[in-house]
C-alpha cells in the first residue's frame, strides 16, 4: 500500500489519525507534547 517492501522499514511505519483530528493538531507542536491515549 505505501510502497515499502522491506520489512525492517514497514515495521517502522505508523499510520494514524484522522485529517483536522486532535493528533494531527498535536504533531504540529513544538516540543512534541506526550500523546493523548483518548484521542487515539
Amino acid at each position: 500500500m505505501l510502497g515499502v517492501e522491506d520489512p525492517v522499514e514497514r515495521a517502522r511505519i505508523v499510520v494514524d489519525g484522522i485529517e483536522g483530528g486532535k493528533y494531527v493538531e498535536d504533531a504540529m507542536k513544538r516540543p512534541l507534547p506526550p500523546p493523548d491515549m483518548d484521542a487515539l
